[in-house]
């Protein structure tokens, strides 16, 4: 099964037919506009097998298959007043959390890992735009969370970073970036990941610069899970 995470830098309604090109089974969309009658019914219908959340309605988290006859159950979990964290089941198969981590990124991350972790299985897909990567980590008094700590604390749960594992690359030093800042090619950052059993997903992709800079300072990435895993 194809899942595609991408942070569309709003508008999505204007973008959403670029991203379906990539013949996902599933799409977690960050920073897009609640589906509503003033979007158009075609952005309605094609996001109606999903769930989305947000605080404000052109900016929030979707996660939607343009197939209806894949099954997106939300999963009620008790996040303790986190935001844009979307646990779904899968075909009653996997979960997967559509992830967002807004202000204050890294501790809010840290956050769901600590209030989920009792539900963090090894058929548990967590994707998204977590804003975080060993570069932005510092250190301001003992108790300061990071990126690695992050790391470590879902290795010990048996999930991985998937890019890094299937690389080779070290955190904080990416062959390949998720995030150009101001769209600018020289300013790469890797902070849009996927974690889980390695086994569980058989491929992991960064899509193209040179086309999706043109709608957002992100690139979609793109994961294939195999319950074989």
């Amino acid at each position: 099964m194809k899942i595609v995470s991408w942070k569309a830098c709003c508008r999505f309604r204007d973008k959403f037919k670029e991203i379906l090109e990539l013949g996902a089974d599933i799409y977690v969309i960050q920073e897009c506009e609640k589906p509503s009658e003033k979007h158009g019914q075609e952005y309605i219908d094609v996001t109606k097998n999903g769930l989305w959340i947000g605080d404000l309605d052109y900016k929030g988290l979707m996660v939607f298959s343009p197939n209806p006859e894949i099954k997106v159950e939300i999963v009620n979990w008790n996040l303790e007043g986190l935001r844009y964290f979307i646990p779904v089941k899968v075909n009653d198969e996997f979960t997967l959390v559509g992830s967002w981590a807004c202000n204050p990124y890294i501790e809010e991350f840290f956050k769901f890992i600590d209030v989920a972790k009792d539900q963090l299985t090894d058929k548990t897909v967590i994707i998204g735009d977590l804003n975080s990567n060993p570069v932005f980590d510092t250190k301001k008094g003992k108790n300061s969370r990071t990126h690695l700590m992050a790391v470590d604390e879902l290795r010990k749960l048996g999930m991985e970073d998937i890019y890094h594992h299937k690389t080779g690359d070290e955190q904080g030093n990416e062959s390949k970036g998720t995030f150009y800042m101001y769209r600018h090619a020289d300013k790469p950052y890797h902070i849009d990941h996927c974690f889980s059993k390695p086994s569980l997903i058989s491929s992991f992709r960064i899509m193209d610069r040179e086309k999706w800079l043109k709608l957002s300072d992100h690139l979609p990435i793109e994961i294939e899970v195999s319950m074989k895993g």
